[in-house]
C-alpha cells in the first residue's frame, strides 16, 4: 500500500510540475510575442522617421513598412510592389549607400544576412538599385566612410 501512495504522490507531483511547466510556458510566449511586437514597432518608427524628412508619401512609408515586415517577421522579401517608390523630389538626396546603411540598420537588428538586407534594398527601393547585382551590394551593405543622410546606428532598439 505505501508503494502505491508513492506512486500516485509522485504521480501528483508530476502533474503538478507539468501545470507549472504549462503556465510558464504560456508566460514566456506572451512576453517574447509582447518583446517582438515592441521591436517591431520601434524599427517601423525608425523607418518612417528617417524616411519622412525625404518627402516619402504615406503610401509610399506604408509599403516600405510592409516589406520591412515581410523581411523581419517571415524573413521574405517581397518582390512585386504594388506602389513603385520613384526617385523625385527630395528624394533624389538620397543614394545607393544611403539606402544601403538603412537596409543594413533594419537588418542588424535582427540578426539577418547581408544577402536578405541587400535583397531588400534592391526590391524596396528598385529606383535606386537597377544597376546593382545582390551580391556586390551584400558585399558593400554598410558605409562608414563618407557623409550620408542615412547613417549606420547599430542601436534602433535602445534608441
Amino acid at each position: 500500500m505505501a508503494e502505491h501512495n508513492q506512486i500516485l504522490n509522485q504521480e501528483e507531483r508530476l502533474r503538478r510540475f507539468m501545470e507549472t511547466c504549462k503556465r510558464e510556458r504560456k508566460q514566456f510566449v506572451a512576453i517574447k510575442e509582447k518583446a517582438d511586437e515592441e521591436k517591431l514597432a520601434k524599427v517601423q518608427a525608425y523607418v518612417r522617421q528617417t524616411l519622412m524628412p525625404f518627402d516619402f508619401t504615406d503610401e509610399e512609408l506604408f509599403q516600405v513598412s510592409e516589406c520591412v515586415v515581410s523581411l523581419v517577421v517571415h524573413g521574405v522579401v517581397v518582390p512585386t510592389l504594388p506602389i513603385k517608390i520613384e526617385k523625385t523630389g527630395k528624394k533624389e538626396q538620397l543614394t545607393q549607400h544611403d539606402l544601403a546603411n538603412l537596409s543594413w540598420n533594419i537588418a542588424n537588428q535582427y540578426n539577418l544576412p547581408n544577402k536578405l538586407a541587400a535583397q531588400f534594398a534592391q526590391y524596396t527601393f528598385p529606383a535606386w538599385f537597377w544597376n546593382t547585382t545582390t551580391d556586390t551590394l551584400a558585399k558593400k551593405l554598410k558605409h562608414t566612410k563618407g557623409e550620408f543622410h542615412i547613417e549606420i546606428d547599430e542601436g534602433i532598439i535602445s534608441n
